[in-house]
């Protein structure tokens, strides 16, 4: 059985970047939603239930940080979080921690670093 994948990047040229960065299925990783925000987000992962959710930390509407606070609180430990970024920011790094995330990538991410993440 596949390990369950949410994408979720406000950049659209991430999105497509992160899908066709890695051969996903030869990984037993289905994408089985994507997000450009973190409204949207929160509805995938409620009409999906993900394994694994890769979220970028600023988007509209609502920040993957807070995502992720409130799956923390919603259904534990699962899905995974790896958090992206084009900041290098401790308080971040902290914060995901805190709140059990898995890793946490500075864009732009490079498909070793990727592949490392999710294996």
């Amino acid at each position: 059985m596949a390990v369950k994948l949410i994408i979720a990047d406000d950049e659209p040229l991430v999105l497509v970047g992160l899908q066709s960065m890695l051969s996903w299925n030869e990984l037993g990783i289905e994408i089985v939603g994507i997000a450009r925000n973190g409204k949207q987000l929160e509805e995938a992962i409620a009409k999906e239930r993900p394994d694994l959710v890769i979220t970028d930390i600023k988007m509209p509407i609502k920040s993957g940080l807070e995502v992720l606070k409130e799956c923390s609180k919603t259904y534990g430990r699962i899905p995974l979080f790896i958090l992206l970024t084009s900041y290098e920011e401790f308080s971040f790094v902290k914060e995901a921690l805190k709140f059990q995330a898995v890793d946490y990538l500075v864009k732009p991410v490079d498909r070793t670093r990727l592949s490392a993440s999710v294996a």
